[in-house]
């Protein structure tokens, strides 16, 4: 199951000003993907192509996740055109009730970044983002060396923190759950796959648990057989 929370957050003045600018130029990298994709264009020609735009160079990763959020797009809908910032926005302008700034703004999109499980950052998820929930952060590396911070509002009566802080343990531990970040100038998404923990262990047909319940007390015994006799490996344990 795809898990998303949505936050909104604050952040410091060198990380609006990236974040405004990567989102314009992922914006343009976006639907150009889509156009493409929708000519049936192969990956690797797209990415030819992106990767010589102004926009496409900024960032490698920015490039790669417009290409699957261009994929997205159009898995989702595959015979009707995406018209990005809407249909009800384009009659206004083309109406000349909205501006052509207030278009583009209702053009751009969030920032994108796919999750990567095994993350060459000091923890598995995203190349781009680390989870700091204990202290409310979110860490952005828009490169090497260059953490900022984004300082996430969680509520007190929402589960969010629990969960963010189990995918924050999976991410760290077993870097294999990748989470996907969206983020507008206000909000921060993230989104994951949950997976369940594989509960399966070898077992041996030979050995017995066996457990005596008490009003007060729990007691516990595992027996052992073994080629020459039953032995009991663990007396009786209370809890």
């Amino acid at each position: 199951m795809v898990r998303t929370v949505k936050l909104s957050y604050t952040t410091v003045p060198q990380a609006i000003e990236i974040i405004a600018q990567w989102r314009k130029a992922q914006s343009v990298v976006i639907r150009t993907a889509y156009n493409r994709v929708r000519e049936g264009k192969k990956d690797k020609e797209i990415l030819d192509l992106l990767r010589t735009m102004p926009q496409g160079k900024l960032d490698s990763w920015l490039t790669l996740s417009a290409l699957k959020r261009s994929r997205a797009l159009h898995r989702a809908s595959p015979h009707k055109a995406v018209i990005f910032g809407g249909k009800h926005n384009l009659q206004l302008r083309s109406q000349g009730k909205i501006t052509a700034e207030e278009w583009k703004a209702k053009r751009l999109l969030p920032l994108y970044f796919e999750g990567h499980a095994k993350s060459y950052a000091e923890q598995g998820g995203n190349h781009r983002f680390v989870l700091d929930i204990e202290h409310n952060t979110v860490w952005f590396y828009p490169k090497a060396k260059v953490a900022l911070p984004l300082q996430i509002k969680l509520g007190k009566k929402s589960n969010y923190r629990e969960l963010l802080e189990a995918l924050q343990s999976r991410c760290t531990w077993h870097r294999d759950v990748p989470f996907t970040v969206s983020l507008t100038s206000t909000h921060l998404s993230i989104s994951w796959d949950e997976k369940v923990e594989n509960l399966k262990r070898k077992t041996n047909p030979d050995r017995v648990l066996a457990l005596d319940l008490n009003p007060n007390r729990i007691g516990a015994a595992v027996l052992e057989r073994s080629e020459e006799h039953t032995s009991e490996l663990q007396s009786l344990r209370h809890l």
